[in-house]
């Protein structure tokens, strides 16, 4: 509804109102019968009188009419007063009260816009720090990668490395770097620790890292063989009476090898521990020297003409030629020459020793010399300290060629 309308209603109420007092009091009033005063005689003083009396009515009436007025009026004055406050109030109300509200509602959601903008620039941040922390992952594990790749290389190399053979010097370069490297895999860092005691002929620390890794990985082929030749090999350069425990230990790995992967390697270094074995008891020579032949025998069934097998055949018969007699020490010196001949025609020079000895044995001083000349023209003379203390050369020790071929392998030694 418009202000007008209301002004008008405001306005009418108020008139009705007055007058309704207005007609309210005229019935209060004395009634006066004006048709009386013509009908009746009066005197002129009565006459006066009367009329005096009405004008007092007329200025009485108009006294009332009068206020009546001033009352309307004032009614008025109020209406227009509480209309234009209720104008005022209605504008204020329509106008203000929105725009205080809205302007509460601006503040929040200024605030709330400045507080998205925050939140966004701290997401753009950490956006930008998550990038750079997966491109620095991702350097890391493309660098991870390449030194595992690198690792796994030289863990490969490590792998390789026969133990029972001499080391090449890329090996042995690979060998001290992973040794060196503190993030190398444990296994091959400890494997790399034992080859390089290996190659320092530290038996004793070869062995303590070998044992660690048997520890942990007892069924693996690899290690159960480096144990068992690293023990033989301490072994050897253990005074004979202790010797024979640490054989026998390897003897056990070398068995156990066996029933893990039959190698031929396993079978030429467990053969060559029964024979050490056969060396330092006094009782089962023989048989030791059988079971040595059995694995040497084995390989040639595996690989004919291994050269290594044929060598060790050939000392093997001397050793059990010389616990012989008769006619089955002249067989068991036949099958070594035979053997030692074998082993020639692979390699010249490789059975000359061997044969230099089973004929020093038969006495066969020029034969003998011929053999071990051979042998010390083609590097094949074993070491000095062997040749010193072998006794298959006793017969031809004193012999004056024999002091210059040992005279010349202290030489070259």
């Amino acid at each position: 509804m418009s202000n007008n309308k209301i002004k008008t209603i405001i306005v009418v109420f108020f008139m009705c109102m007055a007058t309704s007092k207005l007609v309210h009091s005229e019935k209060a009033m004395p009634s006066r019968n004006v048709n009386n005063i013509s009908s009746e005689s009066y005197s002129k003083d009565e006459i006066t009188y009367k009329i005096d009396l009405i004008n007092k009515d007329i200025k009485s009436l108009e006294e009332k009419f009068d206020i009546k007025k001033d009352v309307i009026a004032n009614a008025q004055q109020n209406v227009n007063f509480w209309l234009t406050a209720i104008s005022i109030f209605v504008a204020v109300f329509g106008v203000g009260f929105p725009y205080l509200i809205g302007k509460k509602y601006s503040i929040e959601y200024q605030t709330a816009v400045d507080a998205a903008k925050a939140a966004a620039e701290s997401a753009n941040d950490s956006r930008k720090l998550i990038e750079s922390e997966l491109l620095e992952i991702k350097s890391l594990k493309e660098e991870s990668e390449l030194n595992a790749n690198i690792i796994k290389e030289k863990a490969a190399i490590i792998r390789n490395i026969n133990i029972s053979e001499p080391i090449t010097e890329t090996q042995i370069n690979t060998v001290n770097e992973v040794a060196s490297d503190p993030h190398a895999p444990s296994r091959e860092r400890l494997m790399a620790l034992a080859i390089q005691a290996r190659e320092k002929r530290d038996w004793h620390n070869a062995i303590c890292h070998w044992r660690s890794l048997y520890a942990l990985y007892p069924n693996d082929v690899e290690i159960l063989f480096s144990l068992a030749y690293a023990i033989q090999s301490l072994a050897k350069e253990t005074p004979r009476e202790e010797r024979s425990k640490l054989i026998l230990e390897s003897i056990e790995l070398y068995l156990k090898v066996n029933q893990l992967s039959h190698e031929i390697s396993t079978y030429l270094n467990l053969g060559t521990a029964y024979d050490d074995l056969a060396k330092v008891v006094d009782d089962g020579k023989i048989d030791l020297y059988k079971k040595a032949l059995d694995c040497f025998n084995t390989i040639l069934e595996i690989k004919p003409n291994h050269l290594a097998a044929l060598k060790n055949l050939a000392v093997v018969t001397i050793h059990l030629a010389k616990l012989t007699s008769g006619d089955a020490t002249l067989e068991k010196f036949s099958e070594s020459i035979c053997y030692s001949n074998a082993s020639e025609s692979i390699k010249y020079g490789s059975g000359a020793y061997n044969l230099a000895c089973v004929y020093s044995l038969c006495r066969d001083m020029d034969t003998c010399k011929k053999w071990l000349t051979i042998a010390s023209e083609t590097d094949q003379l074993p070491p000095i300290k062997h040749m010193s203390t072998d006794t298959d050369l006793d017969n031809v020790r004193d012999a004056e060629w024999f002091k210059e071929i040992t005279a010349k392998a202290k030489m070259n030694s």
